[in-house]
């Protein structure tokens, strides 16, 4: 319940242009402390009359079993709600309740920041799920210096835990995750100081929707946090059309039974949420098409693939014939980056190798485009990488 408290404050009151952290802000910390109201209201007093009335200041009613507070701000939206007071005789204020009121509740959630900041990296791409449902993979990378660690039989361990959390624009939880998560590196390899890190996933049927998502981290031996908030444009993905899955960026794919159609359930895939490949370094993705039309006797597809990267500058220059070899599903495609194919499947699961000669450090924008020879549909969707020396 406080991962929950701390990610909806966070999501709702932060501003993240004037460096305020939804948590710290007065109506974050009753938030956390007491969690939602159950009702809310709010109004704006005015100064002058008829049309040119202006609102003096704001108010913001929270109200609880057996308690309300009243929080409000002048003019200036630049200046966060402060607890406010309530007319009457004596007035009440709400800084003195707030204070007398925790006294009253000591078991109540306080947050307190402290410790470095885990600047983890978080990524996501959607599939088709079940039912009219999305398919959501969350990948994420926590650095190796940023968990302490705690030596165990010649093992160096670090336990943390990740909290999830989606609502919808309406503010309704649609999902709460928390998992406690175990890292460990033999005691001879350790170096605590490393810019190594680890890798996870987490997966979720959701339906399409916009969505505030809120990822969060907490070291569990340190008070090292760290935190992302983000907007979710979760796509649904249908029977009628031709579409296209996101992206998936990885640092390696593998089959587990190369007599079986590749797919999600026959590979393993090590997603890359850093986005970052070295020089040489081959860069692996995975996607999926869907809807594709099949014709003639035996019911087969027809579709074009094409692939282009280009270096992100004010004028992007192309680069794609420093695309050395392609490989489609391990098998080996030469030089070229347009190319037909032909299957009986409508959906296709598509995953590759691309060996690159990209020497120019930078962000690069990979696109892929289908084009569905047989309706001439086109379906595209782009990703950003970025390609670093060998010495960073």
């Amino acid at each position: 319940e406080h991962y929950s408290r701390v990610a909806e404050a966070k999501l709702r009151f932060s501003d993240p242009f004037r460096k305020i952290d939804g948590a710290e802000t007065i109506r974050g910390k009753i938030l956390i402390k007491y969690g939602r109201p159950n009702g809310e209201s709010g109004s704006g007093a005015s100064l002058g009359g008829g049309a040119w009335s202006v609102h003096a200041f704001y108010t913001n009613w929270w109200f609880y079993d057996g308690f309300e507070f009243k929080f409000e701000r002048g003019l200036n939206q630049r200046v966060p709600y402060r607890l406010g007071t309530r007319d009457g005789f004596p007035p009440k204020s709400y800084t003195e309740f707030a204070i007398n009121l925790e006294k009253r509740l000591p078991e109540s959630y306080t947050y307190i920041s402290k410790g470095r900041f885990i600047d983890f990296t978080y990524d996501f791409a959607t599939f088709r799920g079940i039912s009219g449902a999305t398919y959501l993979e969350l990948y994420y990378a926590v650095p190796v210096n940023r968990l302490v660690f705690e030596n165990r039989q010649n093992m160096m361990v670090g336990e943390y835990k990740t909290g999830i959390f989606l609502h919808d624009s309406l503010w309704n939880k649609s999902l709460e995750d928390i998992n406690s998560e175990t890292a460990a590196i033999a005691y001879s390899n350790f170096d605590a100081n490393s810019d190594e890190v680890f890798v996870g996933k987490y997966d979720y049927q959701v339906m399409p929707n916009n969505y505030f998502l809120s990822f969060e981290m907490m070291d569990q031996n340190s008070d090292n946090t760290g935190a992302y908030k983000d907007t979710l444009q979760i796509e649904g993905y249908g029977f009628d059309r031709l579409q296209m899955s996101d992206i998936q960026l990885a640092l390696n794919i593998e089959m587990i039974d190369i007599n079986k159609q590749p797919g999600r359930d026959n590979l393993v895939i090590i997603p890359n949420p850093q986005r970052i490949y070295k020089t040489g370094q081959p860069v692996f993705l995975y996607y999926e098409i869907y809807n594709l039309d099949l014709t003639g006797v035996n019911g087969n597809n027809d579709y074009t693939l094409e692939y282009s990267l280009e270096f992100m500058d004010i004028e992007p220059v192309s680069v794609t014939g420093l695309l050395k070899n392609i490989f489609r599903n391990n098998a080996r495609q030469g030089l070229a980056t347009v190319y037909s194919t032909k299957s009986n499947r409508r959906d296709e699961p598509v995953f590759l190798q691309i060996d690159h000669t990209i020497t120019e450090p930078g962000p690069y924008r990979l696109t892929i485009k289908v084009t569905d020879n047989i309706s001439n549909r086109v379906v595209e969707k782009s990703t950003i990488l970025r390609i670093i020396g060998e010495n960073k």
